[in-house]
């Protein structure tokens, strides 16, 4: 708590800052206008801050982590998106998003992990009016759980559930229970296309230039408020940029 009354003491500053700037581009100015509008109080966009700070740090730490838990326990996973890389003749230099695109075994993997190992198992909401489901009233008023990690674990929902298979996105065929990002519209992830485009980089990044092997094959994870390895990931790295064989 303390910490967090100095974080506010200092977005206070750097909102008042901002706000002298005159400047519509980043997000705190964004923000502050609809503190502006009357659609947002300050302590609601400052909550939102600490979100979007929060989200951004311990999110993307959550899938460093289960890219290297998952390719080192599926080596073949890896030696596919290698062949892709290398086909692509991206072995060496950038990395460019527009080219990552259209590499489809990269794409399944990237989105293989993100259904798998979602860094957040899921999220709240408030209910603004009262209704039924499946029988049970939920009052107005209420905070409702909606449990990510759960969907995308159900055998109804995806063949195989608790298997990694980036082979399930061969279709191409969109699947609604598929909602690594708390589902869409206005409440959806603010951090979405750039956890994307992140999760693409590093996946293609670590593949062509690094080997690793965990430490300790059973490693188990955490899952509150993001799902991290209990016991810190150790692993054996050994850094081999992989020549082209094209």
């Amino acid at each position: 708590m303390k910490a967090r009354k100095q974080l506010l003491t200092l977005l206070d500053e750097i909102i008042v800052k901002q706000h002298k700037k005159d400047s519509t581009t980043d997000a705190i100015s964004i923000l502050r206008e609809q503190v502006d509008n009357g659609d947002l109080t300050v302590e609601e966009l400052k909550d939102s801050i600490i979100e979007m700070l929060f989200k951004a740090y311990h999110g993307m730490s959550s899938l460093c982590c289960s890219t290297f838990i998952e390719l080192a326990r599926h080596p073949e996973v890896t030696e596919k998106i290698v062949t892709e890389l290398d086909k692509s003749d991206l072995m060496q230099g950038n990395l460019p998003l527009d080219k990552l695109a259209t590499m489809p075994y990269l794409q399944q993997v990237c989105k293989e992990l993100l259904r798998f190992a979602p860094p957040y198992g899921g999220g709240f909401r408030q209910v603004l009016k009262t209704f039924e489901l499946e029988g049970y009233q939920i009052p107005k008023g209420w905070t409702v759980l909606y449990s990510i990690r759960d969907q995308h674990e159900v055998e109804e929902n995806f063949t195989g559930a608790r298997t990694f298979n980036p082979d399930r996105w061969a279709t191409g065929k969109q699947n609604d229970s598929y909602i690594p990002f708390g589902g869409s519209g206005i409440r959806s992830c603010v951090g979405e296309k750039y956890m994307l485009m992140f999760v693409q980089l590093f996946v293609a990044q670590v593949s062509r230039s690094c080997q690793w092997e965990l430490l300790d094959i059973n490693t188990r994870s955490t899952h509150f408020p993001v799902q991290l390895p209990t016991n810190g990931l150790p692993l054996n790295f050994t850094a081999s940029y992989r020549k082209s064989k094209v």
